[in-house]
């Protein structure tokens, strides 16, 4: 099993599942902690940013202001989500695999039996975001696209399966 050793759950708001490093979920949980004392109200209404500060961002709703390279942090980690969606969680957390089949250019995917399909696509470039209490290892994503039929991406109902 794939696990990117170093990266945790963000954290930045309830459900926030972005794996980041450490030192990036402890600044989330302390701009958190001192969310309301960089509010006025403004332009903005009454959450508009403190001069020098702007809205993090880390999802559409995520109004706690931070310093300009915070956000562009949070918008970074965002955008290599796909790829680190298998954070080292440690025991507490369960283990499961999404895996794409279908081989391009004529993919007729389907999903062998103990796994359940969760969608199908003409690419399988990336697996669902990791969910609180999964860490998710992603097997088989490529862009390749299908010409005839499709890709299915399907999770495996045994938990902690191992490349062996």
């Amino acid at each position: 099993m794939l696990i990117i050793s170093g990266y945790v759950w963000r954290e930045a708001y309830a459900g926030d599942v972005v794996c980041v490093l450490p030192a990036t979920r402890s600044q989330a949980a302390a701009d958190n902690a001192v969310a309301s004392s960089r509010w006025v109200n403004g332009a903005y209404g009454p959450k508009t940013c403190i001069n020098g500060y702007v809205w993090r961002q880390a999802d559409p709703t995520d109004y706690v202001c931070v310093l300009p390279a915070t956000r562009t942090q949070a918008w970074n980690d965002n955008s290599e989500a796909p790829y680190r969606v298998v954070c080292d969680c440690g025991s507490e957390w369960e283990n499961i695999t999404e895996q794409w089949f279908g081989t391009a250019p004529f993919c007729n995917g389907q999903c062998p039996d103990g796994w359940a399909e969760i969608r199908s696509a003409s690419t399988g470039s990336s697996c669902d975001p990791s969910q609180k209490g999964l860490c998710i290892d992603c097997v088989g994503a490529s862009s390749n696209s299908c010409v005839f039929g499709s890709k299915v991406l399907c999770r495996s109902d045994i938990a902690s399966i191992s490349e062996g």
